[in-house]
C-alpha cells in the first residue's frame, strides 16, 4: 500500500503560517501551477496586508507572470507610477476583451457560410476596428504576460467553423514574431482552464521523475463566465486527418517520411506519438474525462441512442437480466445488425468513439492531445462510459495490440501512473468529486499491483474496441455482462 499522509476521512487545514512557509520554499514554475487558486484565496482573507499578500506581491515582482496577476496590489510595492502602468495595461487588455466580444457577434450575424464570416471579420479588422491591427503601445498578451503584442495581423486572421464561430486570431509581437490564440464567446471554459491547470501539474510532476511524456499543456484564460482565451497549437483533430488520409500513419508520413523507419515515419515521430498518448491515457482515465453525445449523421443512429437511453432508464427491463446476462438473442442482434443499426447502437453503447476525434488533437511532430473539457471526474452523459480514452485508430498506428510499440506504450502509461500515484497527501479533500478522483488512484495497491491493475485497464478497452470491429454482436454480449 502507498503511504500518504493526509486521507478522505481526515481533514488537515494548515493555518496561514504554515501555508505560506511551504509556498516559500516552491519556484517560480511551481508557484505558478497553482496561481489560480491562491489568486481567489485571497478573497478570504481578513485584510489585504496578509502575509499570503504579501508574499504574493513579494514574488511577482520578480516574475512576470504572477506580477500580471497582481497587479494592484503591486502597485503598493512598486511606487505609484509603476503601479499606475501596469493598472493601465490590465485596462487595456479588459478593453480588448470587449471588442473582442463584440465582433464576435458582428460575425456571427452575418447570414452564409464560414467564408463570409472570415471575410466580415477581415473587413471590420481592416476598417471600423482598424485601431486593433495596430496599438498605440504595446500591451502584454493576456494569455503569456511575458509576451507584448503590438496588433492584429487581418490576413492571417480566421474563424473557425463551428455553431460558436471562436475567432483565431494572430498578433504581432514586439520581437518580430507571431503569437496565435483562440477567442471563444458564448462558452464556459472555467473548466477548461482547470483541467489544462491540472495537466500542466501533472506534466511537471512526471519531468521531476525523468519521465517527459510530451504533453501539450496549451495556455487557457476565462476571462468570464461564457468568454476566453485558449492558446492555438497548429495541429489536426482525427476525425480531419481520418476523413482525409485514412489513417494516422499515413497523415504522419506525409510529414516525417523514412523509409527506413517504423510504418514508413522516423523513429522520433513515432516516439513522440506513443508517448503523448501514454501521458493523456493516463491523464484523461485520472481526471475522469468524458464528452457529450456525438453528432449522428442519419436516422439508424438516432434510433441507436433512444434504445441505449431506455436501456440505461429501465436497468435490466431492456437489455440485460438483473447479473448481466443478455435478454437480447444472439440472432436478435444479428437482425438489427443485418438493419445497419448495430455499429451505431453498439458503438455508442460502448463509448467506442468515447472522445469525440475532433476533440484529439495531433501536431506534425506526432504528438496527441486532448482539448474541451466540458465533462470531468467522471460526470459523463453516457450511460456507460469507458475507463480508458483509447480508440482503435491510436492502438493502429502503433501497430496493433501485438505490437512492440504497443507494449512500450503500456509501460509508459504504467510508469506515468505509478509516479502520479506516488504523490504525497493526494487523499486531502472528501468532497465527492476529489472521492471520485482518489478511487482512480487506487491507494490500496502497491506499485507492482497497480501497474497490473493499469494494464488490465489498457488490455480490456483494447479487447473491446478489437471485438467491436471483428464482431459488433459479440461485443455486445461481452460488454453487458462486464458493466451491468
Amino acid at each position: 500500500m502507498r503511504p500518504f499522509t493526509i486521507t478522505a476521512s481526515f481533514q488537515v487545514v494548515l493555518g496561514p503560517l504554515s501555508s505560506v512557509s511551504a509556498l516559500e520554499r516552491a519556484d517560480d514554475e511551481e508557484l505558478r501551477c497553482y496561481l489560480l487558486q491562491l489568486v481567489q484565496a485571497l478573497r478570504f482573507e481578513r485584510s489585504d496586508k496578509s502575509r499570503l499578500s504579501h508574499f504574493l506581491v513579494q514574488r511577482g515582482e520578480y516574475d512576470d507572470i504572477l506580477e500580471e496577476n497582481m497587479m494592484k496590489m503591486a502597485a503598493g510595492v512598486n511606487g505609484e507610477e509603476d503601479g499606475f502602468k501596469q493598472l493601465q495595461s490590465l485596462v487595456r487588455q479588459t478593453e480588448l476583451t470587449a471588442q473582442l466580444c463584440s465582433i464576435t457577434r458582428d460575425v456571427r450575424n452575418v447570414r452564409g457560410n464560414t467564408e463570409k464570416k472570415i471575410e466580415k471579420l477581415r473587413q471590420l479588422l481592416s476598417g471600423l476596428l482598424s485601431e486593433l491591427t495596430y496599438f498605440d503601445e504595446p500591451i502584454r498578451s493576456p494569455l503569456a504576460p511575458g509576451v507584448l503584442i503590438s496588433g492584429i495581423v487581418p490576413s492571417e486572421s480566421s474563424i473557425f467553423k463551428s455553431a460558436l464561430h471562436p475567432l483565431r486570431l494572430t498578433f504581432r509581437t514586439t520581437n518580430g514574431g507571431t503569437s496565435k490564440i483562440i477567442f471563444k464567446k458564448g462558452d464556459d471554459i472555467r473548466q477548461d482552464q482547470l483541467v489544462v491547470q491540472m495537466v500542466s501539474l501533472m506534466d511537471r510532476l512526471l519531468k521531476l521523475e525523468n519521465l517527459d511524456l510530451l504533453l501539450t499543456p496549451y495556455k487557457v484564460l476565462a476571462t468570464g463566465q461564457d468568454e476566453g482565451m485558449l492558446e492555438f497549437i497548429p495541429s489536426r483533430s482525427l476525425a480531419q486527418i481520418l476523413s482525409e488520409h485514412r489513417s494516422i500513419i499515413s497523415y504522419l508520413q506525409k510529414f516525417h517520411p523514412d523509409d527506413h523507419g517504423p510504418f514508413g515515419i522516423t523513429a522520433t515521430c513515432l516516439e513522440t506519438f506513443i508517448k503523448s498518448c501514454a501521458g493523456y491515457s493516463v491523464i484523461t482515465y485520472i481526471l475522469g474525462i468524458g464528452d457529450s453525445y456525438q453528432k449522428f449523421h442519419n436516422q439508424d443512429e438516432k434510433v441507436g441512442l433512444v434504445i441505449m437511453k431506455l436501456s440505461a432508464s429501465l436497468g435490466s427491463m431492456t437489455l440485460t437480466s438483473s447479473r448481466g446476462s443478455c435478454l437480447l438473442s444472439l440472432h436478435q442482434i444479428d437482425f438489427v445488425t443485418e438493419a445497419n443499426m448495430s455499429s451505431a447502437f453498439v458503438s455508442t453503447l460502448v463509448g467506442y468513439n468515447e472522445r469525440h476525434l475532433d476533440n484529439l488533437l495531433l501536431r506534425n511532430d506526432g504528438g496527441l492531445f486532448h482539448v474541451d473539457f466540458g465533462f470531468i471526474l467522471g460526470r459523463d452523459p453516457k450511460p456507460f462510459p469507458p475507463p480508458m480514452k483509447l480508440c482503435k485508430e491510436m492502438v493502429e498506428a502503433m501497430g496493433g495490440a501485438e505490437s512492440q510499440y504497443y507494449t512500450r506504450f503500456k509501460s509508459y502509461c504504467s510508469e506515468a501512473y505509478n509516479i502520479l500515484c506516488n504523490v504525497p497527501d493526494i487523499a486531502s479533500d472528501p468532497e465527492k468529486g476529489i472521492l471520485k478522483l482518489l478511487e482512480k488512484f487506487r491507494l490500496d495497491l502497491d506499485d507492482e499491483a497497480s501497474i497490473h491493475f493499469f494494464q488490465d485497464l489498457i488490455n480490456e478497452r483494447v479487447k473491446l474496441i478489437l471485438a467491436f470491429v471483428n464482431k459488433p454482436s459479440y461485443m455486445l454480449i461481452v460488454y453487458s455482462s462486464m458493466y451491468v
